[in-house]
């Protein structure tokens, strides 16, 4: 289970390149072009793309905090409840 999100590694963090319509994630309010610097509390600037997706899976119904960097440069942490998404 996840988030509904598509992701890209860059400047050491993650950049959000589509939070899919109706997922968990875009629930949350997070949008393209936010950057993900933490998982539940640990920084993933040194963790390859594959780990940090790793990371934000999860069995459905748990939760998940990320640590992102909106558009605005504005940091937020948000508490994001895994579910099942369809692509």
């Amino acid at each position: 289970m996840g988030l509904g999100i598509e992701l890209k590694s860059e400047d050491r963090s993650l950049r959000i390149i589509k939070a899919i319509p109706g997922g968990p994630a875009a629930r949350a309010g997070i949008e393209a072009g936010d950057r993900i610097i933490e998982v539940d509390g640990q920084p993933i600037q040194d963790v390859s793309t594959d780990e940090a997706a790793d990371m934000l899976k999860g069995e459905k119904g748990s939760r998940v905090t990320v640590t992102v960097i909106g558009t605005n440069d504005q940091l937020r942490r948000i508490n994001i409840v895994r579910a099942e998404v369809e692509v």
